[in-house]
Protein backbone atom coordinates (compact mmCIF):
# COMPACT_ATOMS: atom_id res chain seq x y z
CA UNK A 1 0.00 0.00 0.00
CA UNK A 2 1.22 3.44 -0.87
CA UNK A 3 -0.13 6.78 0.39
CA UNK A 4 -2.61 8.49 -1.89
CA UNK A 5 -1.51 11.90 -3.12
CA UNK A 6 -5.09 13.15 -2.79
CA UNK A 7 -6.27 11.79 0.58
CA UNK A 8 -3.09 10.49 2.27
CA UNK A 9 -4.59 7.04 2.92
CA UNK A 10 -2.90 3.83 1.88
CA UNK A 11 -4.24 2.18 -1.27
CA UNK A 12 -3.41 -1.09 -2.92
CA UNK A 13 -0.79 -0.93 -5.62
CA UNK A 14 -2.40 -1.08 -9.05
CA UNK A 15 -0.33 -2.74 -11.73
CA UNK A 16 -0.11 -2.07 -15.45
CA UNK A 17 -2.24 -4.23 -17.74
CA UNK A 18 -1.52 -5.39 -21.30
CA UNK A 19 -4.53 -5.45 -23.61
CA UNK A 20 -5.33 -8.11 -26.21
CA UNK A 21 -3.95 -5.83 -28.94
CA UNK A 22 -0.74 -4.98 -27.07
CA UNK A 23 -1.65 -1.61 -25.55
CA UNK A 24 -0.44 -0.85 -22.04
CA UNK A 25 -2.84 0.47 -19.42
CA UNK A 26 -0.47 2.06 -16.92
CA UNK A 27 -1.74 3.45 -13.61
CA UNK A 28 -1.88 7.24 -13.90
CA UNK A 29 0.30 9.32 -11.60
CA UNK A 30 0.85 12.99 -10.82
CA UNK A 31 3.48 13.09 -13.58
CA UNK A 32 0.67 12.50 -16.12
CA UNK A 33 -1.10 15.76 -15.24
CA UNK A 34 0.45 17.58 -18.21
CA UNK A 35 -0.96 14.99 -20.63
CA UNK A 36 -4.35 15.14 -18.89
CA UNK A 37 -4.23 18.94 -19.22
CA UNK A 38 -3.76 18.66 -22.99
CA UNK A 39 -6.88 16.48 -23.18
CA UNK A 40 -8.85 18.86 -20.94
CA UNK A 41 -7.98 21.84 -23.17
CA UNK A 42 -8.59 20.12 -26.51
CA UNK A 43 -11.82 21.38 -28.15
CA UNK A 44 -12.38 18.11 -30.06
CA UNK A 45 -11.90 15.93 -26.94
CA UNK A 46 -14.12 18.23 -24.88
CA UNK A 47 -16.84 18.77 -27.51
CA UNK A 48 -19.38 16.71 -25.54
CA UNK A 49 -17.84 17.31 -22.11
CA UNK A 50 -18.63 20.97 -21.58
CA UNK A 51 -15.89 22.39 -23.77
CA UNK A 52 -12.21 23.05 -23.07
CA UNK A 53 -11.41 23.97 -19.49
CA UNK A 54 -10.26 27.53 -18.85
CA UNK A 55 -6.63 28.09 -17.87
CA UNK A 56 -7.53 29.16 -14.32
CA UNK A 57 -9.04 25.75 -13.47
CA UNK A 58 -6.74 23.60 -15.61
CA UNK A 59 -3.98 22.95 -13.06
CA UNK A 60 -6.27 21.51 -10.38
CA UNK A 61 -8.45 19.64 -12.89
CA UNK A 62 -5.39 18.10 -14.61
CA UNK A 63 -4.04 16.84 -11.31
CA UNK A 64 -7.43 15.47 -10.23
CA UNK A 65 -7.86 13.73 -13.60
CA UNK A 66 -4.92 11.42 -12.86
CA UNK A 67 -5.30 10.83 -9.12
CA UNK A 68 -8.01 8.29 -8.32
CA UNK A 69 -9.97 8.20 -5.11
CA UNK A 70 -10.01 5.01 -3.05
CA UNK A 71 -11.37 2.06 -5.04
CA UNK A 72 -11.09 3.89 -8.36
CA UNK A 73 -8.75 3.14 -11.26
CA UNK A 74 -7.31 5.61 -13.76
CA UNK A 75 -4.96 4.38 -16.46
CA UNK A 76 -2.87 6.09 -19.10
CA UNK A 77 -3.23 4.19 -22.38
CA UNK A 78 0.09 3.74 -24.18
CA UNK A 79 1.35 2.00 -27.29
CA UNK A 80 4.92 1.31 -28.35
CA UNK A 81 6.25 4.20 -30.39
CA UNK A 82 3.55 6.69 -29.36
CA UNK A 83 3.27 9.27 -26.64
CA UNK A 84 0.25 8.55 -24.42
CA UNK A 85 -2.86 7.84 -26.49
CA UNK A 86 -5.46 8.66 -23.87
CA UNK A 87 -6.76 7.85 -20.45
CA UNK A 88 -9.42 5.42 -19.33
CA UNK A 89 -10.93 5.03 -15.90
CA UNK A 90 -13.29 3.21 -13.60
CA UNK A 91 -14.40 5.92 -11.17
CA UNK A 92 -17.37 6.74 -8.99
CA UNK A 93 -20.35 8.03 -11.00
CA UNK A 94 -22.23 11.17 -10.02
CA UNK A 95 -25.01 9.02 -8.54
CA UNK A 96 -22.57 7.91 -5.80
CA UNK A 97 -23.51 4.26 -6.22
CA UNK A 98 -22.06 2.99 -9.46
CA UNK A 99 -18.62 2.76 -11.03
CA UNK A 100 -18.43 4.50 -14.40
CA UNK A 101 -16.26 3.68 -17.38
CA UNK A 102 -14.84 6.93 -18.78
CA UNK A 103 -12.30 7.63 -21.49
CA UNK A 104 -10.63 10.48 -23.31
CA UNK A 105 -8.23 9.94 -26.20
CA UNK A 106 -6.16 12.41 -28.19
CA UNK A 107 -7.97 13.04 -31.52
CA UNK A 108 -5.10 11.76 -33.65
CA UNK A 109 -5.71 8.34 -32.07
CA UNK A 110 -9.47 8.20 -32.72
CA UNK A 111 -10.89 5.58 -35.06
CA UNK A 112 -7.99 3.12 -34.67
CA UNK A 113 -9.54 0.69 -32.18
CA UNK A 114 -7.50 1.92 -29.21
CA UNK A 115 -10.51 3.00 -27.13
CA UNK A 116 -12.28 -0.30 -27.83
CA UNK A 117 -9.25 -2.38 -26.82
CA UNK A 118 -8.62 -0.31 -23.69
CA UNK A 119 -12.34 -0.25 -22.83
CA UNK A 120 -12.69 -4.02 -23.14
CA UNK A 121 -9.66 -4.47 -20.87
CA UNK A 122 -10.94 -1.98 -18.28
CA UNK A 123 -14.36 -3.66 -18.19
CA UNK A 124 -12.79 -7.11 -17.72
CA UNK A 125 -10.63 -5.69 -14.92
CA UNK A 126 -13.67 -4.18 -13.23
CA UNK A 127 -15.56 -7.44 -13.24
CA UNK A 128 -12.69 -9.88 -12.63
CA UNK A 129 -10.45 -7.92 -10.24
CA UNK A 130 -12.89 -5.57 -8.54
CA UNK A 131 -15.91 -7.93 -8.63
CA UNK A 132 -18.24 -5.12 -9.65
CA UNK A 133 -21.90 -6.12 -10.13
CA UNK A 134 -22.26 -3.67 -13.02
CA UNK A 135 -20.40 -0.85 -14.73
CA UNK A 136 -22.12 2.16 -16.20
CA UNK A 137 -21.18 4.90 -18.64
CA UNK A 138 -22.75 8.27 -19.40
CA UNK A 139 -22.47 10.21 -22.63
CA UNK A 140 -24.29 13.00 -24.39
CA UNK A 141 -27.05 11.75 -26.66
CA UNK A 142 -25.40 13.81 -29.43
CA UNK A 143 -22.08 11.98 -29.07
CA UNK A 144 -22.61 9.31 -31.72
CA UNK A 145 -19.00 8.07 -31.67
CA UNK A 146 -19.13 7.39 -27.94
CA UNK A 147 -22.53 5.72 -28.22
CA UNK A 148 -21.18 3.42 -30.96
CA UNK A 149 -18.14 2.56 -28.84
CA UNK A 150 -20.19 1.79 -25.72
CA UNK A 151 -22.61 -0.35 -27.73
CA UNK A 152 -19.73 -2.22 -29.36
CA UNK A 153 -18.27 -2.86 -25.88
CA UNK A 154 -21.57 -4.50 -24.90
CA UNK A 155 -23.07 -1.71 -22.80
CA UNK A 156 -26.78 -1.09 -23.29
CA UNK A 157 -28.76 2.11 -22.69
CA UNK A 158 -31.02 2.06 -19.65
CA UNK A 159 -31.90 5.70 -18.92
CA UNK A 160 -31.83 9.22 -20.27
CA UNK A 161 -31.33 12.32 -18.15
CA UNK A 162 -30.83 16.03 -18.65
CA UNK A 163 -27.51 17.02 -17.15
CA UNK A 164 -24.95 19.71 -17.97
CA UNK A 165 -27.55 21.41 -20.18
CA UNK A 166 -27.84 18.48 -22.59
CA UNK A 167 -29.57 15.11 -22.96
CA UNK A 168 -27.38 12.30 -21.59
CA UNK A 169 -27.71 8.56 -22.14
CA UNK A 170 -26.79 6.16 -19.35
CA UNK A 171 -25.45 2.74 -20.35
CA UNK A 172 -24.80 -0.36 -18.28
CA UNK A 173 -23.16 -3.75 -18.52
CA UNK A 174 -23.09 -6.70 -16.14
CA UNK A 175 -20.37 -9.35 -15.83
CA UNK A 176 -22.32 -12.01 -17.72
CA UNK A 177 -22.52 -9.73 -20.79
CA UNK A 178 -18.76 -9.67 -21.39
CA UNK A 179 -17.89 -11.68 -24.48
Amino acid sequence: MSPCLRCGKGHELVKSIKTAKGLLLRPASATDATFAGRLLKDPAVRQFLGGPLPDESLSVASRNAVLPDEGERIWIVESTGFSPLGLISLTRHKNGEDIELSYQFAPDHWGKGFAFDAGRTALAYGFQQLALPRIIAETQAANRRSIRLLTRLGLRPYAEVMRFGAAQVLFQIRPDAIA
